[in-house]
């Protein structure tokens, strides 16, 4: 599974470079929505398997150590050249008012809410619902430090309910169900593919959380079953990680009408995540690979503004794709940094917590 998410992070750097107008891999959409299929994956199965999170805020606190620290020091980072250039993000707390203003600033400082934005506009001052985020001026996104974290948003929304949501199958099913038909009035009402509605709002995407969230309870136990053999199991795990890997990279060269490949990846996706999942568990090169995915999708925007600085300054015009690959390697480096130096001091913290060795006390 690390090799899978790090290709989806890196679908999402090419959605926001210039070569192929963005187009590579299975496209920025596509790769967040899979994220969140991993992330009920994942989410599941450490409820399941751990009793030290039958308490919820134990959770809740080894969630927040996975997602801030890092959050918190690409902010930072971020905030010098929005503060010291001419840039969208400076004129939006120019123009927004408090009101505006301070609501940014405050999901900017808590991420909870950064997918809501996008449902939201202002209109002679004042803040609005908007159907198209699009119509507000100045627009509300742009007063985000960290445009790609709304994503986060939604995680967040998806981590408050998750101890509640995967108590039981039935729970699971019904919220399930609930969020489908969301989609499907989404569908009817003709923004399905109009965004956000096409892949920000929760109470549609939280059938991708709970979709992963069934490939663990039920996916993950059907194929130990099926390949009981360890010999078998490893092929199969193999198999399982080429095949996606090789579908993500060849998705936007499928002569195929989008819509059906998008369906066709997602149900591959959600058979075959458990045995991938697998393959991680018994890879630690893999599991290195994933660490990198988090880091280079927080801080790859970053990147890409200071790779346009440094060009700018070498009076240097590469072309889209060296200036995509660019972006590649320069956010890759930073994120083995992140890691190196931040993320795995913060695991250590995240596996005492998980083994019960951190005495931490919180109330029933």
């Amino acid at each position: 599974m690390g090799l899978i998410r790090t290709l989806l992070a890196f679908s999402v750097v090419f959605a926001h470079s210039p070569w192929n107008n963005g187009v590579a891999l299975v496209g920025g959409r596509n790769a967040v929505q899979l994220f969140y299929v991993i992330s009920g994956f994942l989410i599941a199965h450490v409820l399941r398997t751990n009793t030290n999170y039958q308490q919820p805020g134990r959770f809740y606190i080894n969630r927040a150590l996975r997602i801030y620290p890092t959050y918190v020091v690409v902010a930072l980072l971020s905030l010098v050249p929005a503060l010291l250039t001419h840039s969208a993000f400076l004129e939006f707390y120019r123009q927004a008012g408090p009101w505006a203003g301070g609501l940014m600033a405050l999901v900017n400082t808590t991420i909870f809410g950064q997918d809501w934005v996008m449902f939201g506009a202002i209109h002679d001052g004042a803040l609005s619902f908007a159907v198209n985020f699009n119509q507000s001026q100045p627009p509300l996104y742009t007063g985000l430090l960290i445009p790609q974290a709304w994503t986060l948003g939604v995680e967040l929304s998806f981590y408050l309910l998750a101890p509640f949501l995967l108590r039981s199958d039935r729970i699971l099913i019904a919220a399930l169900l609930l969020s489908l038909m969301v989609r499907g009035i989404l569908f009817y009402l003709g923004l399905s593919e109009v965004d956000p509605w096409s892949y920000r709002f929760f109470p549609a995407e939280l059938s991708l959380f709970l979709l992963g969230a069934l490939a663990n309870r039920w996916g993950l136990s059907t194929w130990q079953r099926r390949l009981a053999a360890p010999a078998q199991q490893a092929r199969a795990n193999k198999l399982a990680v080429s095949t996606l890997a090789i579908l993500i990279c060849m998705y936007s060269f499928l002569p195929l009408h989008d819509a059906v490949k998008t369906v066709a990846l997602m149900a591959l996706f959600v058979a075959l995540v458990p045995l991938a999942f697998l393959y991680q568990s018994r890879s630690e090169f893999d599991k290195r690979l994933g660490d990198l995915s988090y880091p280079i999708y927080i801080g790859h925007i970053l990147m890409i503004l200071l790779v346009g600085v440094v060009l700018r300054m070498l009076h240097w015009e590469p072309g889209a794709l060296i200036q995509t690959m660019l972006n590649l390697l320069l956010s890759t480096g930073f994120a083995m940094i992140l890691n190196k130096l931040l993320e795995r001091r913060v695991e250590q913290i995240r596996d005492k917590m998980r083994d019960g060795r951190l005495p931490i006390r919180v109330r029933p």
